[in-house]
């Protein structure tokens, strides 16, 4: 019978935190790039084509750029989190 690869196995689990944690960098830049970008069109919009005080649904506008401010402050948030997260020392 043959005896598991233990060097193998922990190779294994190294690459794939590496990819995990590459996917959500890239996941969380992406995320941050689309909500500032959608918040500066959007207030774009509403100074060339659509003035404020002529919206219909002016709370839908502003409920949007809550939550894209949301996004933002949290996909930052969630940066910081990360660093620290790597600093702390793991438990015996």
């Amino acid at each position: 019978m043959n005896e598991p690869d233990e060097e193998g196995y922990l190779r294994f689990i190294e690459d794939t935190n590496k990819r995990e944690m590459s996917n959500a960098e890239t996941y969380d830049r992406a995320l941050l790039t689309l909500s500032s970008v959608l918040l500066g069109l959007s207030l774009t919009f509403t100074q060339n084509v659509v003035p404020l005080h002529t919206a219909s649904k002016l709370w839908l506008l502003i409920g949007s750029w809550a939550l894209f401010a949301t996004t933002i402050i949290i996909v930052m948030a969630s940066f910081i989190y990360g660093q620290h997260s790597f600093r702390i020392d793991p438990p015996p």
